[in-house]
């Protein structure tokens, strides 16, 4: 039976009653272990701890949503036959100056697994906390400590050297492409008539969309369009941010001398690339058209 002990407390001000959930995490494993006794005629098991390693995009509990890194869980092993007796786990967590300026808190909490022979797992659940919030560029880092003792009877215990990592927690930002309301306007003669996206817009669950936002965009025209001689160029203009939001407006150009086709489409199909803000790179595509007007 397992005795579980959290202590989270980045700012006695948040509020630590968040709901947890569990999540994959990717760092690399850190282990801490104490040295076994001296042999003697029967000898006593020893005691190690190590953090377990995860996989995939961690998804942290609270609101405003926010994204995070950090240790899936940790396991308790012994030399002995079998785990026995309780096993006790305080966790700490010390949040940076940014994140306290912030006012973004991080509870971390560990439930037992089943124990399997000689090794006691547990998974970490990690959750923010604070009525706060952080732009969306910004990296909130906390140094989160894990103290296990094996509680084999009333007289004897073993203490664990502690075990410390990094979790970090960072405003969700995400890319998408704005649907247009109308026909779009095409640059260019002679006149042409076109289809395509109004433009697209940069979004956070963080305070404001803070940082430099990087645009790339490729052209590319179908067999139909490079026989008829006609190019089509594509910008992106920036609108004035409105907090959490950052939006684009598409300018589209047709280039080239050629004639359109009496019937038919020209097909265009456009790639673009954001990044910056705190957003991953992001790849959009979609296809333009042209056609007489």
């Amino acid at each position: 039976m397992s005795e579980i002990k959290s202590l989270a407390a980045p700012k006695a001000s948040f509020d630590r009653r968040s709901v947890v959930k569990t999540a994959a995490w990717s760092v690399p494993v850190i282990a801490a272990a104490i040295a076994a006794p001296a042999a003697a005629a029967s000898t006593p098991p020893t005691y190690s701890a190590a953090f377990i390693a995860g996989s995939g995009s961690p998804a942290v509990a609270g609101a405003p949503q926010m994204s995070g890194t950090g240790h899936q869980g940790f396991a308790v092993s012994t030399t002995g036959a079998a785990m026995t007796g309780a096993i006790s786990v305080v966790i700490t967590v010390q949040p940076d100056a940014a994140a306290t300026a912030a006012g973004v808190g991080l509870a971390v909490t560990a439930a037992a697994l089943p124990p399997s022979g000689k090794s006691s797992p547990y998974n970490f659940a990690y959750s923010r906390t604070g009525a706060g919030n952080a732009a969306s560029n910004a990296v909130l880092k906390y140094t989160v400590t894990v103290a296990v003792t094996v509680v084999e009877s009333a007289t004897k215990k073993t203490v664990l050297p502690p075990m410390a990592f990094v979790a970090t927690l960072q405003p969700i930002t995400a890319v998408s492409l704005v649907p247009g309301t109308g026909v779009p306007v095409i640059v260019g003669t002679p006149k042409s008539v076109g289809t395509g996206p109004q433009g697209f817009k940069v979004t956070t669950t963080g305070a404001s969309v803070m940082g430099t936002i990087t645009v790339g965009i490729k052209v590319t025209p179908d067999a139909a369009a490079t026989a008829a001689g006609i190019g089509l160029t594509v910008t992106a203009s920036a609108l004035t941010r409105t907090g959490q939001s950052a939006p684009y407006d598409f300018v589209y150009s047709r280039t080239g001398n050629g004639a359109l086709p009496n019937s038919g489409v020209l097909t265009y199909t456009v790639t673009v690339t954001v990044s910056g803000a705190g957003a991953p790179s992001t790849d959009m595509v979609f296809n333009v058209t042209l056609r007489k007007g």
